[in-house]
Parts: C-alpha cells; sequence; structure tokens
C-alpha cells in the first residue's frame, strides 16, 4: 500500500506567457493539522485555497476552489498508480490526460472515475475570472480492492479487470453527480469540525462517495441524471443569488424566475443538495455570517443581525439560539 499524494505545478498566463506561481503559493502554506495542508491564493493571482487531506495511508482528499485573475494552468502527477474519483462541483475545468492525449471539459455536475496501472499525468486549465471548484480522491488501488471486496461484481467489467490483471490500458468513465453524491461533496466543502474528528468525518465521507457511486453502477434501469447537471447549475446559481442579496433576497418564486427553475424543483433540490429549503438554506448563512461577524470583532450584535438582513434583534436573538446554541450577546462578550 502506498501513499498517494498528487504533485502539482501552478502557473497562469500573463501578458501571452506561462509564469510559475508555485513559490507565490508556498509563502502561504497553512497547517491547521497534522494531516491537512491549507493554501491561500495570493490577490495577485485570484481569490480562494487549495487544500490536502490525507485521511490515511493510501487514501487522500484534493480541493481546489479558485477564481483566477488569469488563465490558471495546474500540471498534476502522481507518483503511483491510483484509482481517482474527480468532481467538478462548480465551473468548468478542460483537463487533459498526458499519456493518451485525451482532453475533455468537466463541467459543473460531472466528475470522473480513472485508473491506469502507471503515474497518472495530466493537466487542467481554469479560465480567467471563472470560480471553479473541484474534489479529488486518490485511493491506493489495494485500499480500493479492500472497500469493494464484499461485492466485486457491482464494479464496471473493465474497471474490475483492469484492478485484477493490471494490463497497462486505462480505465476512465464520466461520473454524472446525483443530488445524493453532490449534498455528500458540499458536506466535505463545509466541514467545520476540526482535528481527529474531522479526519474521522471526512473519511467517512469518502466512503459514502464511494458507496453512492458503486450504488449508480450497480444499478438495473438506474435513471437517466442527463437533466441534473443543468438544474445542479441552476441551483448553485440561485444559493449564489442569496449569497449575494442575502440582506434583501429575492422571495421563492422571483429566485425561481431568475434560474429558470419552478419554486416546487427549486426547493427540492436545495433540499437534496444542502439538506434544507431555500429559505432554510438563507436563515443558516445569514446567521452563519452573523456568527463570523461577532466572532471577529468586527460588529456588534445590533450591527451583526442589521448586516445580514434582519430587522428585528429579538428575532435574531431567536434565531441564532437556536442555530448555535447561545445567544449572541453571549457569543459577542466570549469573542
Amino acid at each position: 500500500m502506498k501513499e498517494q499524494v498528487l504533485k502539482r505545478n501552478f502557473s497562469i498566463e500573463k501578458n501571452s506567457e506561462i509564469v510559475n506561481i508555485n513559490s507565490s503559493l508556498e509563502k502561504a502554506v497553512e497547517k491547521p493539522s497534522s494531516f491537512e495542508v491549507f493554501r491561500k491564493i495570493p490577490s495577485s493571482v485570484g481569490d480562494g485555497y487549495t487544500r490536502e487531506i490525507h485521511l490515511r495511508k493510501g487514501m487522500s482528499i484534493y480541493i481546489d476552489d479558485i477564481t483566477p485573475r488569469n488563465d490558471l494552468f495546474i500540471s498534476v502527477d502522481t507518483e503511483h498508480y491510483p484509482v481517482r474519483f474527480l468532481f467538478t462541483v462548480q465551473g468548468a475545468i478542460e483537463t487533459r490526460n498526458k499519456q493518451t492525449g485525451y482532453e475533455r471539459i468537466m463541467k459543473a455536475g460531472t466528475g470522473d472515475l480513472t485508473f491506469t496501472p502507471y503515474p497518472l499525468s495530466g493537466s487542467l486549465r481554469k479560465k480567467a475570472g471563472v470560480r471553479t471548484t473541484r474534489v479529488t480522491l486518490l485511493i491506493d488501488p489495494e485500499v480500493f480492492i479492500d472497500i469493494v471486496s464484499c461485492t466485486p461484481d457491482i464494479l464496471p467489467v473493465q474497471l474490475r479487470r483492469l484492478l485484477e490483471d493490471r494490463n497497462g490500458r486505462v480505465f476512465s468513465i464520466v461520473i454524472n453527480q446525483s443530488y445524493a453524491i453532490s449534498s455528500v461533496l458540499y458536506q466535505i466543502l463545509t466541514c467545520p469540525y476540526k482535528n481527529l474528528s474531522r479526519r474521522l468525518f471526512l473519511e467517512g465521507k469518502v466512503f459514502e462517495l464511494i458507496a453512492l457511486q458503486l450504488n449508480a453502477f450497480g444499478e438495473s434501469g438506474a435513471s437517466d441524471n442527463s437533466s441534473f447537471c443543468c438544474d445542479y447549475n441552476k441551483i448553485c446559481r440561485a444559493r449564489d443569488i442569496l449569497t449575494a442579496s442575502m440582506e434583501e433576497p429575492p422571495d421563492l418564486f422571483e429566485l425561481s424566475k431568475m434560474v429558470g427553475l419552478s419554486h416546487t424543483n427549486l426547493n427540492k433540490g436545495f433540499h437534496e443538495l444542502f439538506g434544507t429549503t431555500v429559505f432554510g438554506y438563507l436563515r443558516r448563512i445569514r446567521l452563519e455570517t452573523a456568527k463570523k461577524y461577532l466572532l471577529d470583532g468586527d460588529m456588534n450584535v445590533s450591527e451583526a443581525a442589521y448586516a445580514v438582513g434582519y430587522s428585528s434583534l429579538s428575532h435574531f436573538s431567536l434565531a441564532f439560539k437556536e442555530h448555535t446554541g447561545f445567544y449572541p450577546s453571549t457569543l459577542k462578550k466570549r469573542s
């Protein structure tokens, strides 16, 4: 069993030249725990971050959430030959496999499952000004085989044969994310825990993703997910609208018209993806944003309440207590 490490080189296109920015990223390295590395994207390059999370030997998560100022190029290489799950959560990413020359555009709501009997090598391109969010799982083949050993027949035949024979061929299949898979990805991206609790939570989510994908492979007559990518983009757009206008948000019917979904499907999509209704989600981000304001010491309770769209302090205090377990005035004193 081998440690699955993804080597990444970052460069941008500037004045028609390709400029390497690895040194800038290394200056922004943080290590929130012994198993995680966080890099904030320098403001000169864009906005966002990258994360490396090594859950156990043979199992790692890589997360990129980046809005580059210029076209951003990422070359990726692995030392060993992992089973890779790649999920595009937001935006669109151009990918190219160096060994095969195969190119594809991975749009939001899609991904791929890839296995090669040799180290992975490829490149990604993120367009200037476009926010892209990607989650990559790298799993050692021996770990993956151990996970699926009870039900090997559920795997696609070609992948099963490759894992058994390692015959030099490449397996790659496009994944259309179900609402269930997207919901798990959202939980990975917003995991609130730290240290051991974080590690155990994320490892559990990796197993959940594998289970959901294997279930999709194994279902006969599985439902067609072809319309999901379109709905997924609309739901994400609705989320972004709410986040940007939480002080004065549109009502449900206005929001539905803005993104082109019925209010019923929009609420259903939010519930599947975020575990709550549209305005349950709005309430959550309002209170989480207010909590951040109070913890950072930027605002007092009244200012935080009004900043996120509450006109009544009493309603804000009760909602805050229900959401966090304590009143905002108590939190302000702690900060």
